[in-house]
């Protein structure tokens, strides 16, 4: 088989979806070492790659997702006599193969008040249409299944939840590029509205009030609403804790790592998730994990992490300082959280996706 895999995604910083497709691409090819694989990828990623036996990297000259969709991959399919075309939430037209597509989640349509603008709208119109064209739709957790069965009116024959993993690097990390000097609890992930950081940010305000000592909370991760970043900064002034926040952007895997292990607890304050992969980084590292009590949370943390309710600012802070003043409990929390994180590997979901490749590539249609 002629297998194409849109990748434009690669070397842009972009979260979860790219560390997933990242993983295809290096790792479901070597499974599969009898058929041909096209990774099509942006200018700048594909500078940074070199074809190997079973795998040639197609620079496209433009990443933009609409204009590649719509014009650049159709043609580049129908050159390259692609047999089997995988491609993040919306297919594109005219294009004569065996299409497969991953929906990470379908927030656009079920929350559209914190996924406003142009691409969002998009996604929202086509999204469904994808759903309808694709001969299977790969996603990442049974909530976003039952989801897209019920809201996008798909068969569940057709639908195959195939986990994330997470990396599990050996080895003492010892490079980190930011210095915190006390104990502090981290964030990790976009800084945007469905992240819920307004209530996180409140909820550690108050339980600052317990402990004197300097405790901070670390924001790591890209800013991708800029109003929404004026108003976290705007009530950090508010609640007079701006030399309790450190916001460090994107920072690198090792960077990442040294802050996960040295943190004294890892929150993760999101609204909606499709799966949620910096708790399970976090608990990997002996992190205990505070999370919000929504359903994917439920499916993949229950027992090893504290719930509470995303909306309750006091919930939060009893939580924080429940794990802060009871070492048993902490000690409990952790060792149930590493035992969850093993669960999720990247071998297994590369494995299980070559499976749906060499299953898709037998069916007719």
């Amino acid at each position: 088989m002629r297998i194409g895999i849109d990748a434009h995604i690669l070397g842009k910083h972009q979260g979860g979806v790219e560390r997933y497709v990242k993983e295809i691409v290096t790792r479901v090819p070597l499974l599969l070492n009898e058929h041909r694989f096209f990774v099509f990828v942006n200018r700048q990623y594909g500078k940074t790659v070199r074809n190997r036996d079973n795998i040639k990297y197609i620079v496209t000259p433009i990443s933009d997702p609409v204009v590649q969709r719509s014009v650049i991959l159709p043609f580049l399919v129908n050159k390259l006599r692609i047999d089997i075309l995988h491609t993040q939430r919306v297919l594109p037209f005219f294009v004569n193969c065996k299409c497969l597509v991953s929906i990470h989640d379908i927030l656009p349509l079920s929350m559209p008040e914190n996924h406003k603008g142009l691409r969002n709208e998009i996604i929202r119109k086509l999204t469904p249409w994808s759903a309808g064209k694709a001969l299977r739709i790969l996603t990442v957790s049974e909530t976003v299944k039952r989801e897209i069965t019920s809201i996008l009116n798909v068969s569940k024959s057709k639908v195959k939840t195939v986990y994330n993993g997470i990396d599990h690097r050996t080895g003492k990390e010892i490079k980190c590029d930011i210095s915190i000097g006390s104990p502090y609890i981290l964030y990790s992930g976009a800084i945007e509205p469905r992240k819920n950081l307004l209530y996180m940010l409140k909820g550690f305000k108050l339980a600052c009030k317990k402990f004197p000592d300097p405790l901070k909370l670390v924001i790591a991760g890209m800013d991708r609403n800029n109003e929404y970043k004026k108003e976290l900064c705007n009530l950090i002034k508010e609640e007079n804790i701006d030399n309790r926040i450190i916001f460090a952007g994107y920072v690198s895997d090792s960077t990442l790592d040294v802050l996960y292990g040295n943190a004294e607890i890892f929150m993760a304050p999101s609204m909606g998730e499709g799966f949620d992969m910096p708790p399970l980084e976090a608990m990997k590292k002996r992190t205990p994990v505070i999370c919000s009590d929504i359903e994917v949370h439920r499916e993949l943390l229950s027992g090893s992490a504290l719930f509470f309710q995303f909306d309750s600012p006091e919930d939060l802070a009893e939580k924080v300082v429940l794990l802060l003043s009871n070492p048993v409990k902490n000690k409990d929390l952790i060792a149930r959280g590493i035992e969850t994180a093993n669960k999720f590997t990247w071998d297994r979901m590369a494995c299980q996706t070559a499976e749906i490749y060499k299953e898709t590539g037998k069916t007719r249609t």
